[in-house]
């Protein structure tokens, strides 16, 4: 009895696993209200019945599925940067937290891609559980650059909110156009960092350090026909990712939705 008891558990667990890896990659392809239960136990192997022993409900499983994208980038991000020295520079900090939420972005692609997409289509209850981390990992981000304007790395006169979401906009934007041919994360990170820090100007202005020579291979154009979104639109929703420290509900950066 007791040698099957861990058993069952370790074959619950793999099916739960499996249920949220496929309701990931169904909720990114093909959104939340198009997405049906049916659909996700037949990705898994399972009777649509079988998954009311893992998940209540639709909502209960988008939940967990928004909840994992979010936390595992958070985690990511603060466990990077509270690996360097007490006394590291301000842009190294800064290029520790793109290269941690790059490599979550890009390496659950389905989750963070999920979250990015369907954050504002799920029902607002489901929103309103997921909005605490989502506030929290927000909150860490501005922490990070106050810091950054405390140490005299950032202008004192700088909209630090308006720069996160810039920031974390950008850096989401990566799931759709990173291609492996450019390179490692941790290159396109230091750009970022040195972009956000010193700007793009060939001859900045007087005061200012000049911003470093880019050394990353420009990506193959891969882009089809008709796959192609809406810029605006396209970047708005990356603006208010999960992966993305979601503005605060007063803050006018959310838009509609892993990065991502």
């Amino acid at each position: 009895m007791s040698s099957q008891a861990p058993e069952r558990g370790g074959k619950a667990a793999a099916s739960r696993q499996r249920i949220l890896d496929c309701a990931a990659r169904l909720f990114r392809a093909n959104g939340y209200a198009a997405t049906a239960l049916g659909d996700i136990a037949a990705a898994s192997g399972l009777r649509t019945a079988s998954l009311y022993y893992h998940f209540a409900s639709k909502e209960d499983l988008v939940r967990e599925v928004l909840r994992i994208s979010a936390a595992r980038t958070f985690d990511a991000a603060r466990a990077a940067v509270a690996a360097l020295p007490a006394d590291a520079r301000f842009d190294d900090r800064l290029a520790a937290a793109i290269a941690a939420h790059l490599d979550e972005l890009l390496g659950h692609a389905d989750y963070t891609s999920a979250d990015l997409r369907i954050v504002n289509q799920v029902p607002d209850a489901v929103r309103r559980d997921v909005l605490p981390i989502r506030r929290d990992y927000a909150d860490w981000w501005r922490a990070l650059l106050q810091q950054g304007a405390r140490d005299g790395a950032i202008r004192a006169d700088a909209d630090l909110d308006l720069v996160r979401m810039l920031l974390l906009g950008a850096i989401n934007w990566a799931s759709e156009w990173y291609k492996p041919e450019r390179g490692p994360v941790a290159p396109i990170a230091r750009e970022c960092a040195g972009l956000v820090l010193r700007g793009m100007l060939a001859t900045p202005s007087r005061g200012s350090a000049s911003a470093p020579r880019s050394s990353l291979k420009p990506a193959p154009n891969t882009a089809s026909k008709g796959s192609a979104k809406s810029a605006p639109a396209a970047a708005a929703s990356r603006a208010g990712s999960p992966a993305a420290a979601a503005p605060r509900p007063s803050s006018r950066g959310r838009a509609r939705a892993r990065s991502g």
